[in-house]
């Protein structure tokens, strides 16, 4: 990624290409169609890639059954595989499917610094962006689109995540409550709450579409690489995280072991 050239050959290594695998038989066989000139356009983009942790399906409104699946990008002007400059700003946005995935095309930028970025649908049809800060300046950066991610307003940087620059994980807390439901404005959120440093592993939650946010609990205290979290069922929480590059956790929370609303 760091010594990338822009460009769409797919066959050549110093490109980093983007592709969608599909399995008609269980996951016996794959058939895969590239997705990179549409990623990263060589004309606008040196590189990109689709930021770890999950794409989301959208539930509500006018773009219901979209898939979007966050990407982070290096823009800068420049022809086709030149390699980095110092001119790069490095954006968040998100590939759009609106056909289960046969065809994509890819949404607006936003923001500067932008960097490993995790989604979540919101109650009232919004999506909410968190994105890691390409800075490292302590918090994280946070964006909103109401047209299904085809734009963005850039609402900055939010003083409410402590992080030290790294890939953390949104998550609805009942990704299954119809539109209207309180429980659909409760979302979930791990990350290396500190600073400075990737320690300190802890779960967020916010019961107002993430307004306003209060820590659950830590279910790391010591050193964290990159997390996720996801809903289960009963109303329980899964939650993977990796320690130093050299293990990786799971932990399950019951329903009742985290905050009421």
């Amino acid at each position: 990624m760091w010594d990338a050239v822009a460009g769409t050959d797919d066959a050549d290594r110093d490109v980093m290409g983007s592709a969608v695998g599909v399995s008609e038989d269980g996951g016996r066989s794959w058939a895969f169609h590239s997705l990179t000139a549409i990623a990263a356009p060589p004309e606008e983009i040196r590189t990109a890639f689709p930021t770890s942790g999950a794409g989301i399906v959208l539930r509500f409104g006018p773009h219901a059954g979209r898939i979007l699946q966050p990407y982070c990008g290096w823009f800068r002007p420049g022809a086709a595989g030149d390699g980095p400059t110092g001119g790069e700003v490095v954006r968040s946005y998100v590939l759009c499917s609106d056909d289960h995935g046969e065809t994509w095309h890819r949404g607006a930028p936003v923001g500067e610094d932008m960097d490993e970025t995790t989604i979540v649908e919101l109650s009232d049809e919004r999506v909410l962006l968190n994105s890691r800060d390409h800075a490292r300046g302590g918090h994280r950066r946070i964006a909103v689109s109401a047209d299904g991610g085809a734009s963005w307003e850039d609402l900055g940087v939010d003083q409410q995540f402590v992080d030290p620059g790294n890939n953390a994980q949104l998550a609805a807390r009942f990704p299954d409550a119809p539109e209207g439901d309180p429980r659909a404005q409760e979302l979930l959120f791990t990350n290396s709450r500190d600073l400075f440093a990737r320690q300190r592993g802890t779960l967020s939650v916010s019961h107002d579409d993430g307004a306003t946010w209060q820590e659950a609990l830590i279910f790391e205290p010591g050193p964290l690489d990159y997390s996720v979290v996801q809903a289960l069922e009963g109303g329980a929480v899964g939650i993977l995280w990796e320690v130093e590059a050299r293990e990786i956790r799971f932990a399950r929370l019951e329903a009742e072991e985290l905050p009421a609303a």
